[in-house]
């Protein structure tokens, strides 16, 4: 699983040098090939998390573990905003505010609902756990 991730990440960043290279979107507009390989590669980087967790005793304390709640967080924001990520340069233009609205409604909610869930994970699996540096 972990050669995939590697394989995955390599592939991914030449994939990203190339098409930023290649393409007239660098410093002018966001690339929809860039957001959807990215958010693909972190959805299967989050799946095979969540298949180690399966196969190991540590989902019987999955939820004292900060990882678990971050991943899960970052799953839902991938997941809520990337069709948004997709239109933005199709819609986002003067002539669509109902889409600049909505566009902005989403990804405010998404960004409140995934630092929330950040601080609520570091809050609630910090109690209990000593401060001390030994």
């Amino acid at each position: 699983l972990a050669n995939i991730i590697v394989f995955g990440i390599i592939f991914f960043v030449s994939f990203s040098l190339l098409n930023f290279i290649y393409s007239d979107t660098f410093f002018i507009s966001h690339s929809k090939s860039i957001f959807l390989f990215g958010s693909l590669l972190n959805i299967i980087g989050i799946s095979f998390f969540y298949y180690e967790l399966l196969k190991s005793d540590q989902i019987l304390i999955a939820k004292k573990n900060v990882t678990f709640y971050i991943s899960v967080a970052y799953l839902l924001h991938n997941l809520v905003s990337l069709p948004i990520w997709i239109y933005t340069p199709k819609y986002f233009t003067a002539i669509n505010p109902d889409f600049i609205k909505l566009y902005y409604l989403v990804l405010s909610s998404s960004y409140i609902i995934l630092l929330g869930t950040y601080i609520f994970a570091f809050i609630y699996c910090a109690k209990g756990k000593s401060n001390s540096m030994n």
